[in-house]
């Protein structure tokens, strides 16, 4: 992956994805991993959950107390 072009993956990505009838979704890469994929906040969103642990608290830990939430990190 490291001597292919990121273009040329996502062109890649895009013909085999089509291929096989799937879908592709491209994500802004800023702040995946502090922000909940169950509920779409952000720790600093809101004065009720900024105290709260919420997103990823340790590599292997994810936790999101509005969604309820307790998953492994991606």
């Amino acid at each position: 992956m490291l001597d292919v072009a990121p273009g040329t993956v996502r062109r890649m990505l895009k013909y085999k994805v089509k291929r096989h009838g799937g879908k592709l979704v491209a994500v802004n890469p800023a702040y995946t991993s502090q922000t909940c994929s169950c509920c779409g906040r952000h720790p600093k969103d809101s004065p009720e959950t900024a105290h709260l642990p919420h997103g990823r608290v340790s590599r292997e830990r994810f936790v999101c107390h509005r969604a309820e939430a307790h998953l492994p990190a991606p």
